[in-house]
């Protein structure tokens, strides 16, 4: 391997390795994670960031990654909100991280810092898709309060679905409908919920 053995994975690798939604973007270089006092290797398509200290690290079949806190404060650098909305909602549904290790990492006077400060307040783990979370900002960004992942009875009390939004203070439900409801028996149980 041409890394220390110190280093480790990050940003977009890392999320990559960790089974994260990931932004839609061209191929990205691989980006790894290295002490400053180790010797910089230079390779086509490896991007290192370097640190003054050690850093946390996780094996993950076999293969060190930053410490999912860390890989998200990693993109950071790169990445605008919504991007880390995304990145960050997959890592919190998945269990990989809480919002208070993030908080933590936000809080250090380190570069990336500020923007995930912005980004922990719109992270929620409810979301069970890219485009949920995205919607989510968009309806925040228009000042439209909402529930994710509300659940609808019927008169009796019985459940009957899951709407992916509810606009709180009203009777309206907003659902996010990917490819996998195009079927027109998708789209036919789809309206009768």
């Amino acid at each position: 391997m041409v890394l220390p053995a110190a280093s480790a994975f990050t940003h977009l690798t890392a999320a990559e390795q960790y089974g994260w939604w990931l932004p839609s973007s061209p191929a990205h270089p691989v980006f790894a994670a290295m002490r400053r006092c180790d010797p910089r290797p230079r390779r086509p398509g490896l991007l290192v960031c370097r640190h003054p200290r050690s850093f946390g690290f996780t094996l993950r079949d076999g293969i060190r990654l930053t410490t999912p806190a860390e890989t998200i404060l990693a993109a950071t650098r790169d990445l605008g909100v919504l991007d880390l909305v995304v990145l960050g909602d997959s890592a919190l549904r998945l269990g990989h991280v809480t919002t208070t290790e993030l908080a933590i990492v936000a809080g250090q006077r380190r570069r990336g810092a500020p923007l995930l400060r912005e980004v922990v307040p719109l992270l929620d783990k409810r979301s069970e898709s890219t485009w949920e979370s995205i919607m989510r900002v968009l309806h925040g960004a228009a000042d439209i309060p909402v529930e994710p992942q509300h659940p609808v009875h019927d008169d009796d009390g019985r459940f009957l679905a899951r709407a992916d939004f509810s606009v709180v203070g009203t009777r309206r439900l907003h659902e996010y409908n990917g490819s996998d409801h195009r079927t027109p028996e998708v789209q036919d149980a789809d309206l009768r919920r």
